[in-house]
């Protein structure tokens, strides 16, 4: 294909996009009437108006919140046919989210999002609790996430550095997730989905709030695709390899997950589980190309107890407790250096605690918030054989060695007039491992008129090293083990600009400087060039500058657009999968009626590169979701395509194949039915 012809491909494709956006933009003026008042029927100050809580641990709107904070509701969820988080998390202005086509997808924002490790450098938390494992560090995003779509009221994605309140992997930003009520579900509600890759979904869910005041949430759901049945990795392209480089129906993906909450007063108790096997077809690690046998299986589960309580002397109380388990088994067929194969096993088993303590009260101008948490890996059983030749290679991880952290911290919100804000926190973390850290943050909000702010940003985080970098191993070689690594830091000045136009327009500009050191690097140690172990090298700066318009009509249409820029410059290391440019649009538009509505949005992100060096292209990805209540709130109905120009594109990996292609043009239909 000739560069004229990829570049008129993109330019029809661009054109269409901003048809379409166009004549979303047109309707904004069309007078349409609704009479179903919840969110659809809110203009945008009013959602601007709908507090936050991850950004300072406790409720207040965006404007007053010491970052820059994205919300996504749940009808937008539903409305633009989102099939996954990590599609979710891909429309969040600054975000993008790469596939292996491994266990989970790679989230990264402002240029931080390194294809040589699988660690978060976001806290992802349900309702409060924090799902990232201390063994890899992942950010489950895929079928692997333990939550149904379905179930989530919003999202609140809060940018910036969050260690002075939330600790370790709150490095580049907060991911909250809250779930809905069961007095908001009201009775039986069964989804039904099938789509292409023969991709299938099933969910029962039930909820209610008995006269009592018992709130109650249960729900199940099912998946299970076969995948792409042709994917190509030249890589593998070889008559002297036996192969043609096409990986053939090894692509299957199944999972279940399971929720339930009960609440009652100020007391809640939760609990999730998702179970999931992946095949992965790509060959990595020196597996058989083309052999169905390499898979990755893993369970996540996680049970919550809160209590909440406002005292007679207003202080605020919480109170949490969590069990997390993490289960992950991976088999990789492969061939000895006799040329027989064999199976490359890793079962890793990971139990850990955590507690937390809250108390918080207004005195005056200031809001006091002061809290402690206390987490202990108390249990690890990881293990690496060669299970057809009956050989137990050794431990994955040194398995002798429990490790616990806890931390301290206090921030005040100081209000020193109507118009002027201050936000102070610092928190103190020990560790069995590395030793103490401190992270303050301070922020200043200006209000100088009534429909604009202006907020200064400064603050500090950490990223504690994991089980899989501190206690590395390859048969039993002692110089893989790496107890010193330092934590990564992350120091972040910003400065946002907020402004709300009209009651239905909104823009926002945000220029940042991070400067990151200590950053964990997988690197041949200094005695073989055989033997690898992680530790700290290089620094990175990244300047960038994000920008945003939103609009919201109180007639039910939505729309962002925004840009991001990230300048990243690394020492010492290879930077790798950091676009500079990211560019989406999104546009909800009602057709005639708050009933039926179309959904559309497209993606560009610019080349990036892989671990070797070698440049990926840049690309547009549409998607379309057609939405319709015909026959009242009882039914939906919804139907997405995905990649709706069926655009050919890679992502950039860490290991041969060093860019693996993702999927073309996919279509799904979804049936939701209330009881």
């Amino acid at each position: 294909m000739t560069f004229s012809s990829v570049f008129c491909r993109k330019e029809l494709h661009f054109g269409l996009v901003i048809a379409l956006l166009g004549a979303g933009s047109i309707l904004i003026c069309a007078e349409i009437a609704f009479a179903h008042s919840h969110y659809l029927e809110m203009d945008l100050e009013q959602l601007m108006a709908i507090p936050v809580y991850a950004a300072s641990k406790h409720q207040q709107t965006i404007r007053e919140a010491p970052s820059s904070i994205t919300v996504i509701r749940a009808e937008e969820i539903q409305r633009f046919g989102y099939r996954n988080f990590g599609e979710l998390l891909r429309a969040v202005p600054g975000f993008y989210v790469s596939q292996n086509r491994g266990s989970t997808g790679f989230v990264g924002t402002r240029g931080i999002n390194r294809t040589t490790d699988y660690r978060a450098r976001f806290l992802v938390q349900v309702d409060g609790h924090r799902l990232t494992d201390p063994v890899y560090g992942t950010l489950p995003n895929q079928q692997d996430f333990p939550l149904d779509l379905d179930l989530i009221e919003r999202v609140e994605i809060v940018r910036g550095p969050g260690s002075s309140l939330h600790g370790s992997n709150a490095f580049v930003g907060i991911v909250n997730v809250v779930t809905r009520k069961g007095r908001d579900m009201d009775g039986v509600e069964a989804a039904l989905s099938t789509g292409s890759l023969s991709t299938n979904t099933a969910r029962l869910s039930y909820g209610t709030e008995t006269e009592a005041g018992v709130d109650v949430l249960l729900s199940g759901t099912l998946y299970g695709s076969s995948g792409n049945n042709d994917l190509y990795f030249p890589e593998f392209d070889s008559a002297a390899g036996g192969t043609d480089g096409h990986a053939r129906n090894i692509d299957a993906d199944h999972a279940g997950s399971v929720f339930g909450r009960v609440g009652y007063k100020g007391l809640t108790l939760a609990a999730g589980h998702a179970d999931r096997e992946k095949q992965i077809p790509s060959g990595r690690y020196d597996a058989i190309f083309g052999d169905p046998g390499v898979t990755n299986w893993e369970k996540r589960t996680y049970v919550t107890a809160e209590y909440s309580q406002t005292l007679a002397s207003d202080w605020e109380i919480l109170a949490r407790g969590s069990f997390d388990r993490y289960f992950y088994a991976g088999t990789i067929p492969m061939l000895s250096q006799q040329g027989e194969p064999f199976d490359y096993k890793t079962d890793i088993d990971a139990r850990w605690l955590r507690a937390e303590l809250q108390a918080s009260r207004s005195f005056g101008r200031h809001r006091l918030t002061a809290g402690g948490e206390y987490h202990s890996l108390y249990d690890l059983d990881a293990h690496l054989f060669y299970e057809t030749q009956g050989y137990f290679l050794g431990d994955r991880y040194r398995t002798d060695v429990e490790i616990a952290s806890y931390g301290l911290y206090l921030q005040d919100e100081f209000r020193l007039n109507d118009k002027l804000l201050f936000n102070v926190g610092i928190r103190l973390d020990e560790y069995d491992t590395f030793g103490e850290t401190i992270n303050p943050r301070l922020g200043m909000i200006y209000l100088p008129w009534e429909k604009t702010t202006f907020k200064l940003l400064y603050g500090r985080a950490f990223r504690a090293p994991v089980l899989s970098e501190l206690f590395y191993q390859v048969e039993n070689d002692s110089r893989n083990i790496n107890p010193f690594l330092d934590p990564e830091k992350i120091t972040i000045y910003e400065a946002i600009w907020e402004q709300r136009i009209t009651s239905w327009l909104q823009t926002s500009l945000s220029v940042y400087h991070n400067d990151i050191s200590n950053v964990i690097e997988f690197s041949p140690t200094a005695d073989t060039i055989n033997t690898y172990a992680y530790v700290n090298m290089g620094e990175t700066t990244v300047n960038g500058v994000e920008a945003t318009v939103e609009l919201g009509t109180a007639k039910g249409v939505r729309g962002r657009l925004s840009y991001a820029y990230a300048d990243v410059d690394s020492d010492g290391y290879v930077t790798d999968n950091s676009p500079r440019h990211l560019l989406k649009g999104g546009m909800l538009i009602p057709l005639g009626s708050e009933r039926y509505t179309a959904a559309l949005e497209a993606h560009y992100i610019s080349s990036r590169y892989d671990k070797r060096g070698m440049e990926t292209g840049d690309y547009w990805i549409a998607n379309i979701n057609l939405f319709a209540r015909p026959l009242g709130d009882n039914l939906d109905l919804s139907l997405g395509v995905y990649n709706l120009f069926d655009e050919k594109y890679v992502d950039p990996a860490s290991s041969l194949p060093f860019q693996t292609e993702q999927d073309g043009r996919t279509a799904r239909l979804k049936l939701t039915y209330r009881f």
